[in-house]
């Protein structure tokens, strides 16, 4: 809620005027004031948390991830690789590294890194969430991405995580009605639908591809409004800037939805990915408007950053999402580009 990263700061600095060698202390500075996009302070706590206790696998992946969330994606490899070996019985490490190659589009490493995951703990949901990303952004592996989901331990009726990656699979196998069932079958308590999400939000596109426009607009109406009273919790939080975004444009409401879309493209962020998933929503918000050129353009940037995590060829092709730009003029031409 607002307040929390300054609170967060103001502790870890309270355990450092107790002691100014406390490697977990500068680690935990450094998520804060990532947390409010001071990214280069961040990365000078962690890698002085790292000098202190370069034998933690907690404090090496902390500088990994401090580095990651600045998109400094190969810088974060090596303390990656050093907090896994230093905990060679455990996934966190080695799912982030997976992480880590799904952002630079190394889609095979991520791939492979998360299966070796999943043989070690056939239901860590870490690992089955990048793989199901390196299978579909890297691949457009839609059926081995279904075969990862059914050999969890977990169903969809019982882990909204599997139920929201499942209706991704089934959106993009253009298999609507299992994909609205999928959102349907979700708990509304669960992190699926929590601070930036919405069931509306997510239910509404698959409506509209099914053709009932009421319901999708029903859906979008109640995303907005659910999105709108949380605003105050979140007031510099992107992503619910641009999903509140998203709920406006598919209510007609271009404008404003592009207005606030912008905005959230810019706001400074603890993860450069969460401003990739902001920017990607503003392209969405510019192709609903109608301004196929401007949405090709954040697409084609986004192509160019590391942000493989976000949008590939693949998804570009397959994701029911970009409907709309297909047989523009500038969307081909981003398409034969990339070839």
């Amino acid at each position: 809620g607002p307040g929390a990263a300054e609170e967060a700061e103001a502790s870890a600095r309270r355990v450092l005027a107790l002691d100014p060698d406390h490697a977990a202390g500068h680690v935990h500075l450094g998520l804060a004031l990532a947390m409010r996009g001071r990214h280069e302070e961040a990365i000078a706590e962690a890698r002085e948390a790292a000098r202190l206790r370069p034998d933690k696998s907690n404090i090496q992946a902390g500088l990994a991830i401090t580095l990651a969330g600045a998109g400094r994606y190969e810088e974060a490899k090596a303390p990656m690789a050093a907090a896994a070996a230093l905990a060679p019985e455990g996934n966190f490490a080695r799912n982030w590294q997976a992480n880590l190659h799904l952002a630079l589009r190394e889609y095979a490493a991520a791939r492979d890194l998360a299966r070796g995951a999943l043989q070690r703990d056939p239901a860590d949901l870490f690992a089955a969430s990048v793989l199901v990303d390196a299978q579909l952004l890297g691949f457009g592996d839609i059926d081995g991405a279904r075969k990862t989901l059914q050999a969890l331990p977990l169903r969809t009726t019982e882990s909204s995580t599997v139920a929201q990656l499942a209706a991704r699979v089934e959106a993009w196998a253009r298999d609507y009605a299992a994909a609205r069932s999928l959102v349907e079958q979700a708990t509304a308590g669960s992190v699926m639908f929590g601070g930036n999400y919405s069931r509306g939000l997510e239910l509404a596109p698959i409506l509209q591809a099914l053709g009932d426009t009421g319901a999708a607009r029903a859906a979008y109406a109640q995303a907005r409004d659910e999105l709108q009273a949380r605003i105050p919790t979140g007031p510099d939080d992107a992503l619910l800037h641009a999903a509140l975004a998203r709920a406006l444009s598919g209510l007609g409401e271009h404008a404003e939805a592009t207005r606030i879309a912008e905005a959230a493209a810019t706001m400074p962020t603890q993860y450069v990915l969460d401003q990739e998933q902001a920017r990607l929503a503003l392209a969405e918000v510019h192709m609903r408007a109608g301004r196929a050129d401007d949405a090709v353009a954040g697409l084609r940037e986004l192509m160019r950053a590391s942000a493989g995590g976000v949008l590939s060829v693949h998804a570009l092709r397959l994701d029911p999402t970009w409907d709309a730009l297909r047989g523009t003029p500038a969307f081909a031409a981003l398409l034969q580009e990339l070839e």
